[in-house]
């Protein structure tokens, strides 16, 4: 089951949930009601959302909603684990409730699809890498960037930067 949405029903009301305000409330953060409108609004989301959808939302429920407020409330849903932040590139992010499980992007830097992936194929490098470094993992997280099907279809131009260096990377 979806934790953030078994906690956070978009049907009900938030304050009837003692384990979302322990959570919340137990990060520092009162239940206010832009707090309230922005846990309905992600609740209610399906897929990835940028912060300004989650905003447009919040405001229709507690139109005093501010910016400020649901950023600060996506990083806490991210630090709490109820909803994983991604990084588009530019300064730009986008989020997802996180209990899909295990699983990587992939984000077109031309439209802004992201695409999860799941199967991961990146232990056997990361713990090489983590033991010729002496480093101990907590955890990983994969972002790729490129071009989707479509945008590699409509605009043929060779990919520059990054991706062309993937392999030597992975290589060490």
């Amino acid at each position: 089951m979806n934790l953030i949405r078994g906690i956070i029903s978009p049907m009900t009301d938030l304050g009837a949930d003692p384990a979302i305000i322990q959570r919340v409330s137990g990060a520092g953060c009162r239940l206010t009601g832009p707090r309230r409108a922005i846990l309905h609004a992600v609740a209610s989301r399906e897929g990835h959302f940028r912060a300004e959808e989650i905003l447009e939302e919040a405001r229709r429920l507690a139109p005093r909603t501010g910016r400020a407020t649901v950023y600060r409330t996506l990083l806490l849903l991210a630090e709490l684990g109820l909803v994983e932040q991604l990084h588009l590139g530019e300064g730009s992010h986008s989020f997802v409730i996180g209990d899909n499980g295990h699983h990587h992007h992939l984000i077109c830097s031309r439209c802004g699809k992201v695409m999860e992936v799941y199967g991961c194929e990146l232990p056997p490098a990361v713990n090489a890498l983590a033991a010729r470094e002496g480093f101990e993992i907590a955890g990983h997280q994969l972002e790729v960037y490129g071009r989707c099907r479509t945008c590699k279809e409509s605009s043929p131009e060779a990919l520059q930067g990054h991706a062309a260096r993937l392999p030597e990377v992975l290589d060490g």
